[in-house]
């Protein structure tokens, strides 16, 4: 139906053109959208707003919809101001769309319109200081569900862990568990100021204890910079793996040091004349992009800043033949987006290849209490512990729930409840319910696995069948729009209301009657609105259970 109605709407641009009412050319893409409400029809288009003209766009969008009239299966097409088109479809199109979703099965909803192109994406990104925390837990839910998506819809796509493994931090956290390691010999120690005070170290000192006794006293710091590092890094790699969450690739930061790739992109920056020495240090000119003041990349003692080793990671990332980048980052990095897009941009890499999303803080409450969290001080939720709490299914809805850049209230309480009240258990029961009625059919002997005529479809005719037939009708844009947006909030709130629709129309009609044509209908729209639960749920990460 797409297609053919961006080729009529082509065919009308064209008419437009021949009649010299246009300035412009036939634009490449004709913008085709969801309507945000019924009463606007199923299908909108703002296309004659974007035609230059001498005419009104009103005018242009009136002639648009005449062409649009001549499609077999539009019921009717309504012009709004400024300029919209709306389209409102027969039911005989949703039927088609139901038949659709049953033989295409799990690739209902997917897509090619990501034409292959490649695209890394990287996310959680957590130092190896501590164990991952909720809001790691919040970060790394919707990167994975980001690339679900995007490979949903074509494209091909790398997730990608950068292990910031070399530096100050990790000194510091050497130096605090070696204080810890003292401290449980009973020894006098001293923690760093700005050191690590989780009683992770404390846990960690003690194996050493166990495991080595007294010999580790005369080992350097770097032994137990290391050693923590490791060790945090191999809970950070079994959390996210409880987590259902897998990254194709690991570049640890210091490795990347020694490959002097950091120093080659700073190069081509200083021979574009982006950079300049001030005070001994080497300055990039960060304010020709619209950051607050310039920025150092190399200190007066050879050090590099922070932002150095970005600058040479995404310019790797380039290199290895990425289209597309997309940086997840938490609400610390906000301010640091120009300087970083900036050099980007200053390498020669188009503005729009790198998109970076803010993943706002997650608030967890316990009842009315709110629980503090800080990995320095010690003060945290660990993503594992609220794992073992509410279960990796009910924690990703939750940290789904809410677009990344909304700051996100954890109801604890709420996420441990077995019952409707729980979003999560509500969403993931319609599944089940889909599972037990289709089971329920097999054991009376109905069967729906042969061939499915329209004609027996055309029993769904109530108006919440019709309902339910719509909402799988717009699963596939839903899907295309979050690959294009990176929103992935709109898929849940889409499943949850699907769910609300179907457990509605359970508790109102009889899916298997007396009428065998209407059973096998209906069972036949349960068993479609089964298979776009499970798509859906899959691309978020969440388990579609057959059984509750």
């Amino acid at each position: 139906m797409k297609q053919k109605i961006t080729f009529s709407l082509k065919k009308g641009i064209e008419r437009l053109e021949a009649k010299r009412l246009l300035k412009s050319p036939l634009p490449e893409k004709i913008p085709l959208s969801l309507s945000v409400a019924p009463q606007f029809g199923d299908l909108t288009t703002n296309i004659a707003l974007q035609l230059k003209s001498e005419k009104r766009p009103m005018i242009l969008a009136n002639i648009l919809a005449e062409s649009l009239k001549e499609i077999e299966l539009i019921e009717k097409v309504e012009v709004k101001e400024p300029g919209f088109i709306n389209i409102f479809l027969k039911k005989e199109l949703f039927y088609q769309v139901l038949s659709s979703v049953l033989k295409e099965g799990e690739k209902f909803g997917s897509s090619q319109i990501g034409k292959r192109e490649k695209v890394l994406i990287e996310f959680v990104s957590a130092n190896p200081t501590g164990p991952l925390t909720i809001a790691h837990g919040r970060q790394a839910a919707l990167g994975e569900a980001m690339a679900k998506i995007l490979i949903a819809c074509g494209y091909q796509v790398t997730k990608e862990y950068y292990l910031n493994d070399v530096g100050v931090q990790i000194d510091l956290l050497g130096e605090s568990l070696s204080a810890r390691y003292q401290e449980i010999l009973d020894l006098p120690f001293s923690m760093p100021v700005d050191g690590y005070f989780g009683e992770y170290l404390k846990e960690m000192a003690k194996d050493l204890k166990d495991k080595y006794g007294k010999e580790l006293l005369s080992k350097p710091k770097k032994f137990f910079s290391d050693y923590a590092r490791d060790s945090i890094l191999n809970g950070i790699k079994k959390d996210l793996s409880d987590f259902k969450v897998h990254f194709d690739s690991w570049v640890r930061e210091g490795k990347f040091h020694q490959t002097g790739k950091i120093k080659k992109s700073l190069s081509l920056l200083e021979k574009k004349g982006y950079l300049y020495r001030k005070d001994e240090a080497l300055w990039f000119k960060s304010t020709f992009f619209g950051d607050e003041k310039d920025r150092v990349l190399q200190k007066r003692d050879g050090a590099y800043t922070y932002l150095a080793p970005d600058i040479g990671y995404h310019q790797n990332k380039y290199e290895r033949g990425y289209h597309s980048l997309i940086d997840l980052f938490g609400p610390d990095h906000d301010g640091y987006l120009p300087r970083l897009k900036g050099a980007l941009i200053a390498l020669g890499h188009p503005t729009q290849s790198l998109s970076i999303i803010i993943v706002q803080l997650t608030t967890l409450y316990q009842g009315k209490k709110k629980l503090s969290m800080s990995t320095r001080k010690g003060e945290f939720i660990a993503l594992r512990e609220l794992i073992k709490e509410v279960g990796a299914d009910v924690a990703r809805y939750f940290f789904l729930s809410r677009k990344s850049q909304s700051h996100l209230d954890f109801d604890l309480e709420l996420a441990k409840k077995n019952s409707s009240e729980n979003p999560a258990y509500y969403l993931q029961y319609a599944h089940s319910r889909v599972c037990s009625i289709m089971k329920f059919a097999r054991e009376k002997g109905i069967s729906c696995e042969r061939r499915i005529k329209l004609s027996c479809l055309s029993s769904l005719k109530e108006k919440e069948e019709l309902d339910l037939l719509r909402l799988l009708f717009r699963f596939p844009y839903l899907i295309e729009a979050s690959g294009r947006t990176l929103q992935v909030q709109p898929i849940l709130s889409f499943l949850q209301e699907l769910a609300g629709d179907f457990h509605s129309y359970y508790n109102k009609f009889r899916i298997v009657t007396k009428e065998r044509d209407l059973t096998r209908a209906r069972l036949l729209l349960t068993k479609g609105v089964g298979t776009v639960l499970r798509n859906g749920l899959r691309l978020l990460g969440i388990s579609a259970p057959e059984k509750m």
